[in-house]
């Protein structure tokens, strides 16, 4: 495969952290010649234990910290050069609270420096597209929690990234609203043809959402393995009793418990 094929290339980086500012402080290792490549409009999700480096490795890619050494290539420049989008698991704080519903959709778009009929014009877009029913004019802070992320993930794909990055967006929803934002993030990846890496610690929604499935190892963060999901789309919550699906999960816990026993 031709690396103009890849809209991801990672090769051979370390990240460490220091316990203090000093000389005397600790040198911790989160991630250790880690490589790993992402096709472009591939989803692509992590799965590993807790504090491996996963939103670490989030926060290279979106150029927010710097790696020691090691190569960091989005669409063939350096992060701080690409266009990226970035979901947070803690998304109630990414959204202004001073701001409607509207006005934080269009944040992103005013920063691209659109006019105010383009960006309105683009948003009740987006929603028809997808039937999407939020309170435009309604604070943030009134409605669900489940709203809320969505707003998050209107905004991120709004402004075409090359690269969205969500960093286990929807641990804090209950299992009816999850179900349901799964299934809207994949309408939404399919139609804007976006590369996504998603970052969760719940096995079933990894192999759910993801065509490839990175596994991580303990801390020193590295890539134990790249599992190719069988599973085609589109996908339903049927698919979670499928034989192929029951496969790839017990693949997928054989490795992650021998990684956690072995220790």
């Amino acid at each position: 495969m031709d690396n103009q094929d890849y809209i991801v290339v990672v090769k051979d980086m370390i990240k460490s952290f220091y316990d203090l500012p000093s000389k005397e402080s600790r040198k911790n290792v989160v991630l250790s010649d880690l490589s790993m490549s992402i096709r472009r409009g591939e989803f692509c999700t992590i799965f590993g234990p807790n504090a491996c480096g996963k939103t670490t490795l989030l926060r290279l890619l979106a150029g927010v910290i710097q790696p020691d050494k090691g190569e960091i290539l989005i669409g063939g420049q350096i992060p701080s050069k690409a266009k990226i989008g970035f979901v947070f698991q803690s998304y109630a704080v990414s959204l202004f609270p001073w701001r409607n519903v509207l006005e934080n959709i269009e944040f992103p778009l005013e920063l691209m420096h659109q006019d105010e009929p383009t960006r309105r014009k683009l948003i009740h877009e987006f929603l028809e597209m997808f039937r999407i029913r939020l309170p435009l004019k309604s604070r943030v802070y009134e409605l669900s929690a489940g709203q809320q992320q969505m707003i998050c993930i209107i905004r991120a794909f709004i402004t075409k990234p090359q690269l969205l990055l969500l960093d286990e967006p929807f641990s804090s929803l209950d299992y009816e609203t999850r179900a349901h934002m799964q299934e809207k993030l994949l309408e939404i990846w399919k139609s804007f043809n976006t590369t996504v890496l998603f970052v969760s610690h719940d096995i079933d929604e990894s192999i759910y959402l993801g065509q490839r499935i990175f596994l991580f190892s303990r801390r020193p963060g590295r890539i134990l393995k790249e599992i190719k999901n069988p599973l085609e789309y589109p996908r339903s919550k049927e698919i979670l009793k499928s034989k192929s699906f029951l496969e790839t999960r017990n693949l997928i816990l054989g490795i992650f418990e021998g990684e956690i026993y072995d220790h």
